[in-house]
């Protein structure tokens, strides 16, 4: 996903990058397709909002009870901090399976 170069963003680049290269990891672990773990939409809305705590993860668009029991917590440690997602989307202190 791009922009326009000349036309501002609302969303935190770094993060969204990170959460996107998260989901690719994700659903490729799962045997999903990555929309399956998050939507581009969410994933944009999780960057512009930067959630810090559950409930905040609740009010973003597109996550319910489910997503935030099955990836609530690394959401919110990307949203954090998205240097904790490396290039091959492997977060920090997780374990692949």
């Amino acid at each position: 996903m791009s922009h326009h170069r000349d036309c501002p963003v609302d969303y935190d680049e770094p993060t969204a990058d990170a959460l996107r290269r998260w989901r690719r990891t994700e659903a490729k672990l799962r045997s999903i397709p990555a929309y399956v773990v998050f939507t581009d939409a969410t994933l944009l809305a999780l960057a512009e909002a930067r959630p810090s705590d559950e409930r905040a993860l609740r009010n973003v668009n597109g996550i319910g009870a489910a997503k935030v029991e099955r990836y609530g917590e690394a959401v919110l440690r990307i949203c954090a901090d998205p240097g904790l997602v490396d290039e091959e989307g492997t977060l920090a202190g997780t374990d692949a399976v």
